[in-house]
């Protein structure tokens, strides 16, 4: 991959490469870019889970330490960049989510998927599961299924991605899901659609980062699978639980947990980073 980006690089005379997040095609635009003799402005920068395990972890830490331009999405992220001593300059953004979010949320409005599944408003609960340490682990997916087990009046819409199902299947795991009765298992859907999804749930179970966030701004209560996450906002503001695989918490959270507080902060940003970044950009960058 950074082969093929560094020679479309070469061929054309770019000013900056921007990267966005904390995938591998993230790192590997950011390293191409250096390796031409460009400059790196990184979209998401300074999110910290503190995880190792993870692979966006190291993409994150790698991609920061390599960019000219810091595009901090909350207060947090822009602590990280500074206690690191990263070597380039450091804006405060806001995320590009807010504004995404929010044209996704009037789009939904026209989605018939709550119809074309069958699902009443606040009535389910959507849950999500992609990672690594969680699929390929058989006691932590047993833990989940075990959760989903003692709740069986919740019904639990599940998108499932391709590469879940074929390690599920691999491990021989699928059936068991499959036997619970309250599972609605559903292939991946559009965004749109999944936002419709997530905005009409009752609460949200994933190990997914992104939809940590999308929930919060959707005022959806989250419940994260997992021992840690880089949007600490969400925890702090109370909206979203660390349960890890653990069943007991698991069940105890979509039985009883509810989110602390009815106002929510705007952790990240007023809505406007894609203006922000473009302002800076153009008056500064490029200037």
């Amino acid at each position: 991959m950074i082969k093929k980006i560094e020679k479309i690089l070469l061929e054309n005379k770019y000013d900056l490469v921007l990267v966005y997040g904390d995938t591998n095609s993230t790192f590997a635009g950011a390293f191409a870019a250096i390796k031409a003799n460009i400059k790196v402005a990184h979209i998401e920068s300074g999110l910290r889970s503190f995880d190792r395990r993870m692979p966006e972890e190291t993409n994150r830490i790698l991609t920061d330490n390599l960019s000219h331009y810091l595009f901090a999405s909350t207060k947090t992220a822009r602590n990280n960049l500074e206690r690191e001593n990263a070597f380039g300059k450091i804006y405060d953004t806001g995320d590009l989510s807010v504004e995404i979010v929010s044209k996704a949320k009037k789009l939904a409005s026209r989605s018939t998927v709550m119809t074309d599944l069958d699902l009443d408003r606040k009535n389910y609960i959507v849950f999500t599961m992609h990672r690594a340490e969680n699929t390929e682990i058989d006691g932590s997916f047993l833990s989940i299924i075990s959760a989903f087990k003692a709740i069986p009046d919740v019904k639990i819409v599940f998108p499932i991605h391709p590469r879940t199902k074929k390690i599920l299947v691999e491990k021989k795991l699928y059936q068991k899901l499959e036997n619970c009765q309250n599972v609605l298992m559903i292939p991946p859907v559009g965004y749109i659609d999944f936002i419709q999804l997530v905005k009409n749930a009752e609460k949200i179970i994933t190990d997914s980062g992104g939809l940590q966030k999308e929930a919060y701004l959707l005022s959806v209560p989250c419940i994260t699978i997992r021992r840690n996450t880089e949007w600490v906002e969400t925890v702090k503001e109370g909206w979203n639980v660390l349960t890890d695989t653990n069943t007991t918490d698991i069940v105890s959270c979509v039985r009883d947990w509810n989110p602390s507080k009815i106002a929510q902060k705007q952790p990240f940003g007023k809505g406007n980073t894609s203006k922000v970044i473009k302002k800076i950009i153009i008056d500064e960058i490029l200037h």
